[in-house]
């Protein structure tokens, strides 16, 4: 049996990783990843990495959210996450601050935080809250697969579908060459609707909206205690930002969403001056320090996907082609869920790790027609 994965993400690495590594897989079998920029170049390279079991608690992902965090900690385990792709376990806090600077020492809060503290508390702590740097975690997966023997990567752009017979049976990539496949799955993160709508006839299968965040990484001067900060700006309009120090010292953060039309690759995913501007000066009034300079790491942006009624589509489209995508904020964390179940689909023709009626893109075909 031969897999074609569309997209180099977080999505599709993972699952080349867990289908190399499944004791279904035969001797005979392998995986194809085809992505058209580099591994991790969108989404799955610009995000936080912040990973909690049980923050979807009474929602329909909950299931699939318990059991990737279970998942991130068993692979954490037995790869040695920490030194491989930053893993950690964090507390969490919720911090309302104002835009004007302390007076003296928030007790209670992080020593940055010199901005003056409304109100904090927590919201999460080492039991149910991790980390990972996901641009690490997911050439991890992608390396590790490639390692297998079992597993390549090509470079190269995804143009269409191969079909014979009612059943999809390959790719066709820009060059005009064609990768056969006996399955075929989409994991491109938010071009995975419109391949659906071009490729497929799929027309219902659309985002509600496609969310554009911005986002920056610097570097500080100070110690960040290992303690991801979800925080809220009291102004006139108020302002959000989530702030994720990691292990080699560096701060990610980012700002809210925003919509925007989403370009045709990840290569032409651009942050807007305005965004990084923003998100400058959300971590700033936190800090009460100016970051600039070489100071600032990196500036980024990057498209989150999402889905009409919030669950992602998972599973099988028609004969032969299969999608996973549609996490939203949540990609990184159940990428290694979504990856366990779709390999023993995959391999086995049903997943038992996890239900996967929920996620059915069938359900996208009937609801929004």
């Amino acid at each position: 049996m031969h897999i074609a994965i569309c997209g180099g993400g977080v999505i599709g690495c993972t699952l080349a990783y867990y289908l190399v590594n499944s004791p279904d897989f035969k001797d005979d079998d392998s995986v194809t990843v085809v992505e058209d920029v580099e591994v991790a170049a969108a989404a799955s390279g610009n995000a936080g990495g912040f990973l909690a079991s049980n923050w979807c608690e009474g929602e329909d992902i909950d299931a699939l959210c318990r059991l990737s965090f279970q998942l991130h900690e068993e692979l954490a385990t037995s790869l040695n996450g920490s030194k491989l792709y930053d893993y950690r376990r964090v507390d969490t806090i919720l911090c309302l601050v104002s835009t004007k600077r302390a007076g003296g020492v928030n007790d209670g809060i992080p020593g940055w935080i010199r901005a003056k503290v409304v109100e904090s508390h927590s919201i999460g702590s080492t039991a149910s809250n991790a980390q990972l740097h996901p641009r690490k975690f997911t050439n991890t997966m992608m390396q590790l697969a490639i390692q297998s023997g079992k597993a390549h990567l090509v470079h190269g752009s995804v143009q269409g579908l191969v079909s014979r017979h009612s059943k999809i049976s390959g790719i066709v990539l820009q060059d005009g060459s064609t990768v056969a496949a006996d399955a075929v799955v989409l994991a491109m993160g938010p071009w995975t609707f419109q391949a659906l709508q071009e490729w497929a006839n799929y027309p219902s299968i659309v985002p509600l909206e496609v969310f554009k965040i911005h986002s920056i990484i610097v570097q500080p001067t100070t110690t960040f205690e290992p303690i991801v900060v979800f925080g809220d700006i009291k102004s006139n309009p108020p302002r959000d930002v989530e702030i994720v120090p990691r292990p080699d010292g560096t701060v990610y953060a980012c700002g809210p969403r925003v919509a925007e039309a989403l370009p045709p690759s990840a290569s032409q995913v651009l942050p807007s001056s305005h965004g990084i501007t923003q998100a400058l000066a959300d971590v700033s009034v936190f800090t009460q320090t100016d970051f600039h300079g070489n100071q600032v790491i990196a500036k980024q942006a990057c498209y989150l996907p999402a889905t009409k009624d919030n669950i992602p589509v998972i599973g099988r489209v028609q004969d032969g082609l299969f999608v996973a995508t549609g996490h939203y904020c949540w990609g990184i964390l159940n990428a290694t869920g979504t990856a366990l179940a779709m390999s023993e689909l995959l391999l086995t023709g049903a997943a038992s790790s996890l239900d996967l009626e929920p996620y059915s893109p069938v359900r996208h075909t009937t609801m929004y027609k």
